[in-house]
């Protein structure tokens, strides 16, 4: 359940950096908790116009990874920061971006 949760956010694109939030480092952390499956992702930069877009989205595409066997809360983390540096390196090489 976690694997699969994990494997669909993946598909999940943040427009902006042109990469999925996993390979972003925006997710923190993906668990089964009390009967359900819980996301906890930060952002990439505060007050963004799609950050309400992208966690529905992350939602959804994990409740469909699941099959909907499973209730999904995607929580916001702001803690730690995100920050450019935990993009993994590979990733950003294949998307140009600067790495180290």
């Amino acid at each position: 359940m976690v694997n699969a949760a994990w494997s669909a956010l993946t598909y999940v694109s943040a427009p902006r950096w042109h990469l999925d939030v996993v390979s972003l480092g925006l997710v923190y952390d993906v668990r089964a908790e009390a009967g359900r499956v819980v996301v906890e992702m930060s952002r990439a930069a505060r007050g963004r116009v799609g950050d309400a877009s992208l966690i529905k989205t992350a939602q959804i595409v994990v409740a469909d990874a699941l099959s909907g066997a499973e209730p999904v809360e995607v929580r916001l983390v702001r803690d730690p920061p995100w920050s450019p540096a935990m993009i993994d390196p590979i990733a950003a090489a294949d998307a140009g971006l600067p790495t180290g």
